[in-house]
């Protein structure tokens, strides 16, 4: 149990310090800001994965599924479905909100509309 929080903290830590190479590198290059931000997104599923085993080994899932959405003009956005705490201003859409349902029968490719912008399903 330790072991896993352990490592939730060190992956919350990476991801913070690639989103700052991120940052530096969007100046220097757009190749090295892309890879920082493919980096980014193994981290923050990985961390997604460990948060749920926490959760669930204290039988509180609460996380339902985790998404990566790209925009048309290129932003990213990581959304989570979950059962309960929605917190919308995060990107954490209840499972039963409109918006959560669409997301979870989305396919890879599908189109989706968060606050007027549409994201293509990844």
């Amino acid at each position: 149990m330790n072991d896993l929080k352990t490592e939730i903290k060190n992956l919350e830590k990476r991801i913070e310090d690639l989103r700052q190479i991120q940052n530096a590198d969007m100046g220097a290059s757009f190749k090295e800001a892309v890879q920082t931000e493919e980096m980014i997104d193994v981290a923050q599923h990985r961390l997604n994965d460990l948060k749920e085993k926490h959760e669930s080994s204290n039988g509180q899932s609460n996380l339902v599924k985790s998404y990566n959405l790209d925009s048309l003009d290129g932003k990213k956005l990581l959304v989570q479905i979950v059962n309960s705490n929605p917190d919308p201003s995060k990107n954490i859409f209840s499972a039963e909100s409109p918006i959560g349902q669409k997301i979870l029968k989305a396919k890879p490719g599908d189109s989706v509309n968060i606050r007027n912008t549409d994201y293509l399903v990844r």
